[in-house]
């Protein structure tokens, strides 16, 4: 089998990782289902499409996938704002439990994503209505099993050798604990030190369908960030 290299990064800091940071605990009441990207997150994101095309012989992506949420979609526009390689959305890789909320369900629709990232082909289960049909949110176990066949899509993807993936702190988590503890389910509750900051990337060869971590969860564009050597 060909080697395949597969990089997760989490999404730029959001309008809600703000809020949560806030000593105000009336911030909490701000927070929405599908936010969009703070003025840090834009400059995060373009730190991070800087240092790709600073290292493009590392980093040769030839398939970027977003999940279709705004704080990813909108990261991954910056991020690769200057790649040539085929860029796609995938309703699958969207954050654990979803967007869904008894008040507010602002799923991006098909038809503004076609208007504000053109560049980005789309799947034809993202419908006019919006990308999440359901009205509830995504169970544990639905989460868990939903990442387990986006990384048995990836392995088996025949079309492409160097993916890049923007999705979101727990989504990617789950990835990495399933490439670490061998598809044994683990609760996304658990107390684990796998929990990518904004940003960041975790890079993955398969081999042979064996996965190898060359990196886990680094930020080598930002200030400040501290890599052993």
């Amino acid at each position: 089998m060909k080697k395949k290299v597969i990089t997760l990064i989490r999404h730029a800091e959001s309008e809600n990782n703000l809020f949560y940071e806030s000593p105000n605990n009336k911030n909490i009441l701000k927070l929405t289902p599908d936010p969009g990207i703070t003025q840090k997150g834009i400059i995060q994101a373009e730190k991070l499409g800087h240092y790709f095309k600073e290292n493009e012989n590392s980093y040769n992506f030839d398939l970027i996938i977003s999940s279709p949420m705004k704080r990813a979609i909108e990261s991954s526009s910056i991020i690769f704002n200057k790649s040539n390689a085929e860029k796609t959305i995938w309703d699958t890789v969207f954050e654990a439990k979803g967007p869904y909320s008894k008040n507010d369900k602002s799923c991006i629709k098909r038809s503004e994503f076609k208007k504000k990232f053109p560049e980005y082909s789309l799947p034809d289960t993202i419908k006019e209505q919006g990308w999440y049909s359901k009205n509830f949110s995504e169970s544990v176990y639905a989460t868990f099993n939903r990442a387990r066949r986006v990384l048995n899509t990836l392995i088996n993807d025949q079309s492409h050798n160097n993916i890049a993936i923007v999705s979101h702190c727990i989504f990617i988590s789950i990835i990495l604990r399933i490439l670490l503890f061998k598809h044994i389910f683990i609760h996304f509750s658990c107390k684990s030190q796998l929990s990518p900051p904004n940003t960041s990337l975790s890079t993955f060869i398969i081999l042979d369908k064996n996965a190898y971590i060359k990196e886990l969860m680094i930020s080598p564009h930002l200030e400040n960030n501290l890599i052993i050597p």
